[in-house]
Order: structure tokens, then sequence, then C-alpha cells
């Protein structure tokens, strides 16, 4: 049996030989091949094999760009290596025309079938040959590589034919929009996206970017990022589409918590600096309110008691003690983070504030509580979580105004995050105190502002701007959340989650539902 003949040609970049495999058993033909080469220095890495056998060991660690093949061989027929030589363009060069042979190789994927002549006529041909099945065999690699980046790339695509039927979609497209991908093959584009144009006459190669919505196969909306080009290929006179499609809900979620989070940083900074500010002209102001108080009183004593002048001087010192009020609150707002804990039962203090509250409340207000967990205990201060309740639920009473209606106070507890903040989200164990008003409900503008300090919507003198503020920054300390869900025209429910914490202290005994209404 002859020893292959390898042939090398030296170049600093071998990947652009071509890579030809010749099957033949006749020594004077290699040597005739290999003449020819030469000669037309075609520059081809080849390999010339005689056998079947040495054809089968060589292609189980090598492959080829071309094969050039003989028919009949040492030991055997070229048709043996057929499986071997799947996806490798063929090109069948035998002695005499068989018409057998050559249907028999055209169906193994032969894109020429040639006859050796005595003048050689044959070689003439086979450099164009070869070339033109190298051109097509590096179109068809770039077509398979480009259908496996596209089926398995992990960003979704879809193909529509000039008709505007979807040709194609990936697997990362189908698992989006949980479809099976035959599912949308002869759909058209409306079927699975929003606000895309899909009318006929529309302009050519046009190319869109941006965000829309994708509607899954459950109907369920997800916002996407659509990336849309039109083709029009030559011959065509309708464009071609090619949509690339990104999930970004993950995205907006992440956005979202994102500008919240600069949000509350950006109040926890303001109330902050409102608090130093606060806690260093509270006192200097006090002296001031005290001065006008008194010399108000010492001029009330000068005059007539039903005067003019009295009764202004009455109207200064009624002022006054508003103010001072107000500065005691400012005070507390500057000392919420520098009270003393203890853990405390939060249903003590709930019905301690509703008692309150039930007492100074109009008649056609009820007050009640809903007691569902009796022995939940929170860390806290007694002081500030008393004014906490008793805020929400004054809010509440104020919010019905001079329409008859309802303020329920309810405690139970709650199991899992609080999402006060990416820091807040483990799961836990909290108190849930909901104070819950049959009133007239927040306006949705101003929603968003209710918790900022010395926001008020109260066009009297009962409003100051820190009850809700003082509350937030309270439940901020004890590593709570606060929350508010409001619809006009359907009252409001204000959620405080303070985190549970273990207590050596008895029991105290159970409550339920109680309820207490000024009568």
């Amino acid at each position: 049996m002859a020893t292959p003949t390898m042939n090398r040609l030296r170049i600093v970049d071998t990947d652009s030989k071509i890579r030809v495999l010749f099957l033949e058993d006749n020594p004077l033909q290699h040597k005739i091949l290999e003449s020819f080469i030469r000669q037309q220095a075609l520059g081809y890495d080849y390999l010339i094999i005689p056998s079947v056998k040495a054809a089968r060991d060589i292609l189980a660690e090598q492959s080829f760009d071309v094969a050039i093949v003989d028919y009949y061989l040492e030991d055997g027929v070229a048709s043996e290596l057929y499986e071997e030589l799947t996806g490798t363009p063929l090109i069948m060069v035998t002695t005499a025309a068989d018409r057998n042979v050559a249907v028999e190789a055209m169906k193994a994927g032969a894109v020429e079938y040639l006859v050796k002549d005595q003048d050689l006529t044959y070689l003439r041909i086979l450099p164009h040959a070869i070339t033109q099945a190298y051109t097509r065999k590096c179109a068809m690699d770039r077509l398979r590589l480009l259908s496996h980046a596209m089926t398995d790339i992990r960003e979704a695509v879809y193909i529509t034919n000039p008709q505007g039927r979807v040709v194609f979609v990936n697997h990362a497209l189908a698992d989006t929009l949980g479809f099976e991908e035959e599912e949308l093959i002869g759909t058209r584009e409306n079927v699975f996206l929003e606000d895309v144009d899909v009318a006929e006459g529309r302009e050519l190669n046009k190319s869109w970017r941006g965000e829309t919505f994708a509607r899954k196969r459950d109907g369920t909306r997800v916002p996407i990022l659509l990336s849309r080009c039109e083709l029009v290929l030559p011959g065509q006179k309708s464009p071609s589409v090619v949509g690339v499609v990104s999930d970004i809900a993950e995205l907006r979620r992440i956005e979202q918590e994102r500008i919240e989070l600069a949000e509350s940083l950006g109040q926890s900074q303001k109330m902050n600096a409102l608090g130093m500010l606060a806690g260093g002209i509270a006192h200097d102001f006090n002296n001031v309110l005290a001065s006008i108080r008194g010399f108000a009183e010492v001029s009330l004593l000068s005059v007539e008691e039903n005067s003019t002048i009295g009764q202004n001087l009455q109207e200064v010192i009624r002022a006054a003690d508003r103010a001072s009020c107000l500065v005691d609150q400012i005070k507390d707002f500057s000392r919420a983070n520098d009270a003393q804990y203890e853990s405390l039962n939060v249903k003590r203090i709930i019905e301690e504030v509703v008692s309150l509250v039930s007492a100074t409340a109009p008649k056609h207000v009820r007050v009640m509580t809903d007691i569902l967990e009796d022995n939940l205990f929170v860390f806290a201060n007694p002081t500030q979580l008393h004014q906490l309740v008793m805020n929400l639920s004054i809010n509440a009473v104020q919010a019905l105004g001079d329409k008859p209606g309802f303020v329920t106070v309810r405690l139970e507890q709650h199991h899992g995050p609080c999402h006060a903040s990416p820091a807040a989200d483990q799961t836990t164990d909290y108190a849930r105190i909901s104070v819950i008003d049959t009133g007239s409900g927040i306006p949705p503008e101003i929603l968003g502002k209710i918790f900022e300090p010395l926001f008020t919507t109260k066009k009297d003198t009962r409003g100051t701007g820190f009850g809700l503020s003082l509350a937030k920054k309270v439940v901020d300390s004890l590593d709570g959340a606060i929350r508010v869900t409001s619809k006009p025209g359907n009252g409001s429910t204000f959620e405080v989650l303070l985190p549970l914490t273990t207590r050596a202290a008895q029991l105290e005994p159970e409550s339920g539902h109680t309820e207490v209404q000024r009568g």
C-alpha cells in the first residue's frame, strides 16, 4: 500500500489555504496531481490517501474543505466513506462514467462529477471546481454558524418574510413569551408585540429601537427593548424584518428600586438636616416665645378685660401657645434617634392610644381596635411608639371631617420582607399596625409628599406638617417600614411594620376586639 503523501506550503497564515483530501489509489495519478498542483502554484494544503482504511484514520483526526474522490480505492469504494465525509463538498473523479455512481455521489453531497481522460483535460477543470466547492462550503459554514448563533443566543430574535409572516424565532424568544417556537411561525408581529406597525405600504428600510411591550402566551404584558430592522433583499419589493427583543422587566424593577432608594436617601438626609437645625434653634425660639407671652400677659393686666387691645393680647398669647406646641414637636423630631428603648407590648400601646383618641373624637366618628395577635413585642421607646400610633390615629379621625365614619387600629403579625430598603428585604417577623379610615382618601398627586416635614393639607391651625414626618422617622429608627394606600373616595390605610423582639415579661391578658365610642 502506498504511503500517504502530505505537502504543506509554508506560509504564515495556514488557515488561508484550502485543505483538500484526494482519495486516489493509483500511484501514477498521485505523481500527476502533485506535479499539477506544484506547476500551477495552487497553494493547497493537501493529502493523498489510497485506501478506505487510511482515509477513516485520517478523517477521525482531521477535517477538510473539499474531498476529490476516485470511486474505486485499494480496499473498497468511496461510498463507504460518505458518512465520514458528511459536510465536506465532494468532487467525484473517476475513470469511467457510471450513471449509478454519479447519482449515488450526488445524493451523498457531491457538487461535481468529472471523468478522467487521456489528455488530462479534467485537471484544467479541477481547480475551478475546487474553488467553487470551497466557496460554497464557506457560505454554508457561515449560514450554519449564523443559524446556531441566532438559535442559541440569549437575546430573543425573530425574522419575518416580505409578507409580514414570522419565519424564524429562536429559543430565547419562545421562552420569554411562553410559546412553543412552532406556534409563532406563520403569525404576524402584532400577535406578540404591541405598537408595531405591520401595515402594508410602509416606508422601506426603516430601523427602530425603543421600549414597548410584548404579550406572553397567557396575555401578560412584558416591558421590552425592541431593536427592529427592515431589510429589502434583491428582487423584493417589501421588506423582511429582523427583530431583537430584550426583556427589561428586571431592569425596570432595579431602576425603580434605585429611584426609590435615592428618594429615600434624599428624604432621610433632608430630615436629618432639619432635625439638626430644629434642635439648634428650638431652645432659643422658646426663649423668644416666653418673652412674647410674658410681655403680652403683663400688658393684659394694664388694659380693660373686654377691650379691643385686651382681645388682641389674648390672641397673641394663644398664638404663642400654638408656637410653643410646634417647638415641642420640633424637639421631638430632632430627638427621634436619641431615645431609650425597651421591649414593649404593642397591644397595650394601641389600647391606650385608642382610649385617648376616642375620648376626644367627634360623636359621628367611631374609633375601634382590631387585635388579631395579643402578644407582639417590639424594641422601641414608649413615648415615641405612643406618639406614632397617636399621630396616625388623629390624622385618621381628622380625615373624616364632618362625615360619619370609622377609624380602625388593627394589630397582627406579618411574616416576610418589609421592602423598606434593599437591606431590609430579609424575611422576618413584624408587628403590623394598620390605621384604617373611611374618609375621602388622599389625592394621588400629593401621596408622595405626605411624609415630608412641614407638608400639610390642613387649612386651619391643626396642621403643623410634623405628624407624619415624625412617624416616619420613628419607624425608620426601628428598622421598620411605613406605607400608605389610598384611593380618593375610599379612605386610606397607613400600615406600619416593626420588627418583633423577644421579651422576658409576663404575658398580658387577652383583649381581642374592642370598640370605644364617644357618647
